[in-house]
């Protein structure tokens, strides 16, 4: 708004404009909308305004309200204090070319979805004026952004969260915490739909020739398809690049067909490149290829073999590549093999020739190398000049190792990687040539500081191997914006040269945890969490009128009793400090690099038990308003008219019960992890976002059933009305669904016909799937029909005060002689199949010497980690393939005995160990005396016997 001119809210300047927010733990204490655990918070941004792109309404003094219509046309509509400030207003917006126009919630335009006031951001589509109202139309969902008001904008930011760890509680029984199975899910990119432009072909080092037609190739993301791009051949120079020609295309066609120009006046020592250039919301973007050669003499690239820092020993083969171009086929060329060193020339240890079109030669490096010649690189040069003037005709290859005297290459690790403060983290190197496999290295954490020294943060020694590797548990560090990185030091003296090695950086994350509801030294709930209790004395009597049916349900004494509660329902999470790594150089206001990553957690853990204990029924009576059948008879009796009359009275009557009792357990842990990495350049912007989900099934266990009987009739009546009375004959036609459905489910029949009562065999059998009958299922069904409660009945009606005393009365005669007959069975079968599972989980048992006391006995806090632990070590399993359940009291609390439930893997690899298998492992483990089964720190203490009985073993 500052930078906005307050009478027709177009930018005043394009000059720099800054905000800054510093709040520090202290603000927190004071600001209650800020949350209790950040530590720290520094954003300082730095923006300019797009000169022409945006109409800010906040600015505009004159302005004195804004409606929004989303429905049906785009339009806002904006009433001025006068007609002459509309008037003004309306002619400079003409005339500006802004194409958005934005403005705060407070101007009240609501989010169609949330009704909640919304900000104002739309594209326009043109003004129009009447008195002291502008109407602006907009376009229909246009994908706008408020970064379209700025011509650039920059942020730097450092976001630091304190910890939040909940102190455990006293040792509890509750179930401990349960294992997960990884489930990988795709890896995502581009979240924030930043446009990326990435240059294929060339790849950087090819040869081409004046008139050849060159196929330049490109990738590309959320760029419109339509966009017209430009491609232009540049040559490189001293100061400023030359453009040579261009061709334009379509974005989408991916490649593209560019002729170097015949007459194209060429070197043969100038690279040359092409430049990807298209426009997209005002603003220009470019990308470059990498660099090639279009020589007119003989020339030679040197290839890709060998690599950069290969490792060679004495008597290896390398192999040699290069391109070439411009030589008579018999041409010979020269190689050196050399030795960098630094102050003094280089040193040549060989000299051989190839024939310069071959490209390709295999050189054998001499057995005889002396040791001393390790202390740098080593290259191949190619020598093709024709005389002392000749230029650029001297081309070296890639740089490597012939390893000669001791030396070590750290393999771990990873370039870019994340750990956290007190992570245990395993290095690995290689390494050749020392004299014995325990000679010491001494390894070094830094800190990268840019211009600084790098600093000293840990230091530890470990012996020299083969293929070596040293774990160590890292440092708590402090907030970096910079990477980390291991020196390995080998040096036998103060003066040894050529005898330490960097590892890749990495980072350090100063991490905040926090949980809900979770014992951190139990891996457990701290308490479990009552989600839901009905009973008939806890609802009634009651005033809420949607309850009240439940309460005629518990006074005809019906029982109603549910509830459910978590038994081990706790949340972890974890996520890093917002870090960035920022490169500066020369005088310039922009950063040169920007990279941000994010790491993050959670995980989350629900057990729950339902137990259930009730009847619900649900009755009902239609009647339909009688119809008459033929003319009443009026018929005088005295001083009072008696009526004779014959009707049709037609009823519907239904009746829907439903019960359940038993208790039924289950579960399931979630562990989230996202990783977001964040790298902009100039002129480029791309971003990375990871994740993966970890999922735990846990075994659902219990013993619970229910029936729902739906029962519908219809009954007519044919009514004889005769003044005092009325006599009727009725009957009801039903049709009866009886169902039942039970946990653990019913047994798969033999054949794919069930019949509800054998002795009343069903003309129809249908069941859901077909095959439903043929595997175990969860629900048994039949249906039946028939008539029933035929009766007759007399009713007396109010007449005079004579017969009053009649008033209510009903007689009734109910017969089975007349028209009831059934019930007849209808249709039966099976539904919901449970669909069969090859590698279901299977619960075990173990039994353990001795009582564990929860109360008294300390091993206990740990038993249920200690005893996955052993398993998973014993069976050579993944721990999150072990589902610890409960304990329970053997032989009158002299032995204990564990509930375990072995889980099936989630993982693609066919080397692991099915469930049946496991459970045949743990057999054979149980009978082996020298098993690591009675090796661990528990399950030394199994009773082979007792556990055997109690698994049912043979």
């Amino acid at each position: 708004m500052k930078a906005s001119h307050s009478i027709v809210g177009l930018p005043l300047h394009s000059d720099v404009i800054r905000y800054t927010i510093d709040i520090s733990n202290s603000d927190v204490v004071r600001e209650k909308g800020i949350a209790s655990n950040l530590r720290q918070l520094k954003l300082n941004a730095d923006a300019r305004l797009h000169p022409t792109a945006c109409i800010a309404l906040d600015s505009i003094r004159n302005l004195e309200s804004v409606q929004c219509a989303y429905e049906g046309q785009q339009l806002l509509l904006l009433t001025f204090d006068s007609e002459a400030n509309a008037n003004l207003i309306f002619n400079k917006w003409n005339i500006s070319g802004a194409e958005y126009v934005n403005g705060g919630p407070e101007w009240g335009c609501l989010n169609l979805t949330t009704q909640q006031p919304a900000v104002i951001f739309e594209r326009i589509s043109n003004f129009r004026l009447k008195d002291k109202y502008i109407f602006i139309e907009t376009f229909k969902h246009a994908s706008n952004s408020p970064f379209l008001c700025f011509a650039n904008i920059s942020m730097h930011l450092v976001l630091e969260h304190g910890s939040m760890i909940t102190s455990p509680p006293p040792p509890s029984s509750h179930s401990p915490s349960k294992r997960q199975v990884e489930v990988p899910t795709p890896r995502s990119t581009c979240i924030f739909c930043s446009w990326s432009l990435r240059p294929l072909n060339p790849s950087g080092g090819q040869l081409f020739l004046p008139g050849q037609t060159v196929t330049v190739s490109w990738s590309y993301s959320n760029i419109d398809d339509t966009t017209k791009l430009k491609i232009t051949l540049y040559r490189k120079q001293l100061l400023v690049d030359a453009s040579i020609s261009t061709i334009t295309t379509q974005i989408n066609t991916v490649q593209s067909s560019f002729v170097i120009p015949a007459n194209l006046a060429t070197s043969p020592y100038d690279q040359y490149y092409f430049q990807f250039g298209f426009s997209s919301l005002l603003i220009s973007h470019q990308n470059t290829s990498a660099t090639f050669y279009i020589p007119t003499q003989p020339s030679i690239i040197p290839g890709t073999t060998p690599a950069l820092n290969n490792v060679f020993y004495p008597g290896d083969i390398v192999p040699l590549s290069w391109q070439s171009v411009k030589f008579p086929a018999a041409s010979q060329v020269t190689v050196y093999f050399k030795r960098a060193r630094p102050i003094i020339p280089d040193v040549t240890l060989a000299t051989f020739t190839v024939l310069a079109i071959a490209n390709s030669y295999n050189y054998t490096i001499q057995s005889t190398l002396d040791n001393a010649a390790n202390d740098k690189y080593y290259y191949f040069e190619f020598n093709y000049c024709t005389s002392l003037f000749s230029l650029n005709c001297i081309k070296t290859t890639n740089n490597f190792f012939v390893i000669t005297r001791p030396h070590v290459i750290p393999t771990f690790p990873l370039a870019g990687a994340s750990f956290s403060p007190s992570q245990s983290v395993t290095l690995t190197w290689t390494s050749a040539n020392f004299v014995g496999i325990n000679n010491v290295l001494t390894i070094t954490l830094r800190h990268y500081n840019y211009l600084l020294p790098d600093s000293d943060t840990d230091t530890f020694t470990c012996t020299v191997q083969s293929s070596g590797s040293c774990s160590r548990t890292l440092p708590a560090t402090g907030i970096s914006l910079a990477g980390y990185y291991f020196e390995f030091n080998w040096c036998q003296h103060w003066y040894s040269t050529g005898c330490t090695a960097h590892s890749n950086k990495f980072t350090i994350s100063a991490h905040a945890v926090g949980s809900w509801n979770y014992d951190a030294q139990h891996g457990q709930a701290l308490a479990p969490k009552a989600l839901h209790f009905s009973s008939c004395p806890s609802l009634c009597p009651t005033r809420n009128i949607a309850l009240a049916y439940l309460c005629n349900i518990c006074a005809n004494r019906l029982l109603l009793e549910m509830q459910v509660n978590c038994t081990n329902c706790w949340a972890t999470f974890d996520y890093s400090l917002v870090e960035m790594d920022i490169l500066h150089t020369g005088n310039s206001t922009s950063l040169d690099k920007i990279a941000v990553r994010m790491n993050s957690s959670v995980s989350v853990n629900l057990d729950f038990i339902l137990r259930a204990n009730f009847q619900l029924g649900i009755l009902g009576l239609y009647d339909i308003t009688p119809i008459p059948i033929g003319p009443s008879i009026m018929i005088p009796l005295g001083f009072t008219t008696i009526t004779l009359g014959f009707f049709f009275a037609p009823s519907i009557l239904w009746n829907i019960t439903v019960d359940g009792i038993g208790n039924l357990t289950a579960g399931i842990n979630y562990q989230w992890q996202s990783n977001l990495a964040f790298v902009s350049t100039p002129g480029n912007t791309s971003y990375q976002y990871e994740h993966s989900l970890s999922r735990n099934m846990h075994p659902t266990q219990g013993n619970i059933q229910g029936d729902l009987d739906v029962d519908l009739a219809f009954r007519p009546a044919i009514e004889f009305s005769i003044g005092l009375f009325v006599i009727a004959l009725g009957t009801e036609g039903y049709i009866a669904f009886e169902s039942a459905w039970r946990y653990p489910p019913f047994s798969a029949l033999s054949t794919t016909t069930f019949d509800w009562d054998p002795r009343e065999i069903a003309p129809f059998h249908l069941s859901f799937p077909t095959n439903a009958c043929l595997t175990t299922h969860y629900i048994q069904y039949h249906t039946n029909y028939g008539i029933r409660n035929t009766d007759i009945s007399i009713t007396f009606d109010i007449l005079d005060a004579r017969v009053k005393a009649f008033t209510g009365l009903e007689l009734s005669l109910k017969t089975q002689s007349f028209f009831d007959i059934g019930p007849y069975e209808l249709t039966s079968g099976c539904m919901y199949p449970v669909y069969p599972n090859t590698n279901p989980s299977q619960t075990i048992y173990l039994v353990l010497n001795r009582q564990f006391n929860s109360i008294n006995d300390t091993n206990n806090r740990y038993l249920s980690s200690v005893v996955v632990t052993d398993l998973a070590n014993a069976l050579n399993i993944s721990q999150i393939r072990i589902y610890y359940n409960s304990t329970f009291s053997v032989q009158q609390n002299q032995m204990t005995g564990i509930m375990i439930a072995l889980l099936p893997s989630n993982s693609v690899s066919t080397s692991e160990p099915t469930v049946a298998i496991t459970v045949k492992l743990f057999q054979d483990e149980i009978k082996k005396l020298n098993s690591l089964l009675y090796s661990g720190i528990v399950t030394k203490l199994v009773n082979p016997l007792q556990t055997n009985i109690m698994n049912h073993f043979n």
